[in-house]
């Protein structure tokens, strides 16, 4: 028997069983390619794993998507160490927080700078100092001994998991930019070279942080997709308190500090709750 006969009369058993929707046992496949039971048993637990549902009394269905592999990219799995397919490991969150700042693009590039430098372990240390170690461990539990290196470590990690990254989107907009008056009083504005209707392009960057609270994992299939997860509220206020600090002491004072000058800072946070932030310029004494 040539080398690719048994891989062909595999992915056949495979199609086949995919097409009916019957459970095959390790033994079926085998005596129906011509393997020891143990090279057939490797093959599903190395390769083949992912096309593949377990059923009960050792058994297997073979999912639906098979239906869309061709015999050339099975063969071509089928000579390689890694999959053919990329694998992904499914999860859902019903719970989650959004938070988008909105400030005008002129201030972009000193945005960036303030959240890059954000990710980066020895500024969250630096943060973290400022703070005070005392402060954030009523946040972040230091269990009995812990050094203090060892919670700067651990504090670090959180915000690790919790803040991966931005996007930032741009948006035009048009703004008023004086108290409300007439066309013709706009019009005498504007012959004082002042402007009453201002067009602006705003930075819009966005955050999302997904809650471990209220996650699950789920297939490719529409009863797994459509489940829910129970939630335990209690977890979940803590854990969404636990992001909203962490994000406002490590992120957002220091953007709103870095991004000075501004009469407005509008930071806008959806997902668990629906709440708008704003830091208003105070007017300066004479």
């Amino acid at each position: 028997m040539s080398g690719n006969q048994k891989p062909v009369l595999a992915y056949q058993f495979f199609r086949n069983y995919a097409e009916k929707g019957n459970a095959f046992t390790v033994s079926d496949i085998a005596k129906h390619v011509g393997w020891e039971e143990s090279t057939a048993r490797t093959y599903i637990n190395k390769k083949w794993k992912d096309y593949l549902i377990s059923k009960p009394a050792k058994a297997f269905q073979v999912r639906n998507k098979f239906l869309r592999v061709t015999e050339q990219q099975f063969l071509a799995e089928f000579t390689q160490t890694e999959t053919v397919e990329t694998t992904y490991v499914r999860e859902k969150h019903s719970q989650f927080i959004q938070f988008e700042f909105l400030l005008p693009l002129t201030r972009e590039d000193k945005l960036r700078r303030a959240l890059d430098d954000l990710f980066y372990k020895d500024t969250i240390e630096m943060r973290l100092k400022d703070l005070g170690i005392e402060t954030v461990q009523n946040l972040i539990e230091r269990e009995a001994g812990m050094t203090e290196a060892d919670y700067i470590e651990k504090v670090c990690g959180v915000v690790s998991d919790k803040f991966g990254g931005y996007s930032i989107v741009h948006v035009q907009g048009r703004y008023k930019a004086a108290e409300l008056m007439t066309r013709s009083e706009a019009a005498q504005y504007f012959a004082a070279d002042q402007l009453y209707l201002v067009d602006e392009t705003t930075a819009s960057v966005r955050f999302i942080i997904p809650c471990t609270a209220g996650s699950m994992s789920f297939e490719d299939d529409f009863q797994s997709i459509n489940q829910t997860a129970a939630v335990e509220q209690t977890e979940l206020e803590k854990e969404v308190a636990l992001i909203r600090t962490l994000f406002f002491q490590f992120f957002v004072e220091a953007v709103v500090a870095t991004v000075h000058n501004e009469e407005e800072v509008w930071l806008l946070e959806t997902g668990h709750v629906k709440q708008l932030y704003r830091w208003r310029r105070t007017a300066k004494k004479r």
